[in-house]
């Protein structure tokens, strides 16, 4: 027998849709007020290149991954575009280590809530 999706099964998904929005929203105006506060924006590329280098750039992008964010997502609060971002990181390998970090303590959350999933735990 074929599982059918009731009203209620929707409205529970794009209740958590909505809240994982709401927070997505939420965190990407911390990490604006953070980066005002360091009068990030209006620097040029270069400037905000040693930002990002420093310990606070770095937790920052660590924090970013780890809330899913995309690379485009993440030059969009950046003010930096893609290509750019890319060559950023391709550039400075301690950029790039603290997208993989960020990554990968992201992944290992998610594993970790599959497992008490399919131990028939609530996550």
């Amino acid at each position: 027998m074929a599982y059918k999706k009731t009203n209620n099964d929707r409205s529970i998904f794009e209740n958590l849709l909505k809240e994982n929005n709401k927070k997505k929203q939420e965190f990407l105006n911390k990490v604006r007020e953070l980066l005002t506060a360091h009068n990030f924006y209006g620097k040029t590329i270069e400037e905000k290149t040693d930002f990002l280098l420093t310990e606070k750039g770095l937790k920052t992008i660590i924090a970013c991954a780890k809330e899913n964010l995309q690379l485009v997502e993440i030059g969009n609060v950046f003010e930096i575009s893609q290509r750019q971002f890319t060559d950023i990181r391709n550039a400075h390998p301690t950029i790039y280590d603290a997208f993989d970090l960020g990554y990968s303590n992201r992944d290992t959350t998610v594993i970790d809530a599959m497992y008490k999933l399919a131990g028939g735990f609530f996550v």
